[in-house]
């Protein structure tokens, strides 16, 4: 089965529901406590479109405001009381955020940051399903996927936009073990814009992050 569903819209990156990848990761972020008038990690690595990040302090005594995000990032109001604070990630680019009682804007003081590179992949690998990097990445007309299967198996591929809603799917259908490889073009994306492509293999499913880019 195949079917397209593109969505151009202008405000691609704006209030979007977050991505549920197979991979997806929580970042806990620690203040306060025994982490004293710090954020650990300061910086927090591989932070990737769909992960979560989770603030985990006393907001009474470190109340947490951002001072840069992302065109197109939600607004983040964390709170002004309580342990814990969660954000998904829908947006890549550089978040920086401080203190209000103990830091400043720019790092100055109580301060963190984490930055998710939209050129960026995490090299994904099963028992049955391998996949590599895309190549283009960022594309313009196509980008071509290489993978291989450990042994013969139904394959399957699925586009989501950074909503997590289907734009493209297509049945792959039975395939032989090896190495193969998959092209796609603009009718698997439609607009200029971050997706996810995920790969499945049997049990196997593997994603990984193309940008699409004219």
């Amino acid at each position: 089965m195949k079917f397209v569903k593109n969505l151009c819209l202008a405000v691609l990156f704006v209030t979007l529901v977050g991505v549920s990848t197979s991979n997806a990761t929580t970042h806990i972020v620690e203040f306060g406590g025994a982490a004293g008038f710090n954020f650990v990690p300061k910086v927090t690595p591989s932070v990737m479109v769909g992960d979560t990040m989770q603030w985990v302090g006393s907001f009474n005594f470190h109340p947490l405001k951002f001072d840069r995000v992302p065109v197109g990032a939600d607004t983040i109001v964390p709170p002004t009381t309580g342990m814990t604070f969660i954000y998904v990630v829908k947006v890549a680019g550089t978040y920086t955020f401080y203190c209000m009682q103990h830091g400043g804007v720019g790092g100055v003081g109580m301060s963190g940051s984490f930055t998710d590179a939209q050129v960026s992949v995490k090299t994904q690998n099963s028992g049955l399903l391998k996949m590599k990097t895309n190549y283009p990445n960022p594309f313009a007309s196509s980008t071509n996927l290489a993978y291989s299967l450990a042994e013969p198996t139904v394959v399957s591929v699925r586009v989501l936009n950074v909503s997590g809603s289907t734009v493209y799917q297509e049945n792959l259908g039975m395939q032989n073990s090896g190495d193969h490889s998959l092209e796609l073009g603009n009718g698997a994306f439609g607009c200029n814009g971050t997706y996810i492509v995920e790969l499945r293999a049997g049990e196997a499913v593997l994603t990984q992050r193309v940008v699409k880019a004219d």
